[in-house]
């Protein structure tokens, strides 16, 4: 799989790559199921992720300013 960077990112396709995490909070759903909403810089700019699952684990692994490794799918969410 080839090494994403913001700059080439398209919604539908997957992401592979390496980030700085700028932002990182805890946040809870209309339902109250807990997310990590996060914002992520490379070189080429600054975008938002978000983490569904595991909360628990990931929320006591990243850190801000921490390099990150992401994998997952580019979708848009609210706008």
């Amino acid at each position: 799989m080839r090494i994403s960077s913001l700059d080439n990112l398209k919604k539908g396709k997957s992401v592979f790559g390496f980030f700085q995490c700028i932002e990182k909070s805890i946040r809870s759903t209309r339902l109250g199921d807990l997310y990590i909403d996060l914002k992520l810089k490379d070189s080429h700019g600054i975008i938002r992720g978000k983490i569904w699952s595991n909360v628990d684990f990931f929320s006591n692994k990243l850190n801000i300013n921490d390099i990150v490794s992401i994998k997952g799918e580019v979708i848009e969410y609210n706008n």
